[in-house]
C-alpha cells in the first residue's frame, strides 16, 4: 500500500508536537522508507527512520485513494525498534 497524501488538520499537527514530532518529521517516515502494518481499529503504523537519524512511529487511517490522516506520530519504542531495525538492512 503506498501513501501519496497525508492529511492535516489543527488538530493532528498540535497533537503531534506534544510527542516532538513535527509534520515535516512525519511526511519523512510515510512518503520514506518505512515499514508499514495494520493496526487496530483500522489503522497502519508506519516505523521509518527521518533523514536525520529519528526513528519513529507514525499512525494513519485509510481515506482511500492513497490518501491518510495522520492521527499520532512518536519516538519509535525499543520493540518497534527492533522491529524496524532487521527490515532496515535488507
Amino acid at each position: 500500500m503506498r501513501i501519496y497524501h497525508l492529511i492535516w488538520d489543527e488538530w493532528n499537527e498540535e497533537h503531534i508536537a506534544h510527542h516532538g514530532v513535527t509534520a515535516e518529521e512525519a511526511e519523512d517516515v510515510a512518503y520514506g522508507h518505512s515499514f508499514m502494518t495494520r493496526a487496530r481499529e483500522g489503522l497502519y503504523r508506519l516505523i521509518g527512520q527521518r533523514n536525520a537519524g529519528r526513528l519513529l512511529t507514525v499512525y494513519v487511517e485509510p481515506r482511500g485513494g492513497g490518501t491518510f490522516y495522520v492521527v499520532t506520530a512518536r519516538d519509535a519504542t525499543l520493540k518497534e525498534r527492533r522491529v524496524f531495525q532487521p527490515r532496515r538492512r535488507r
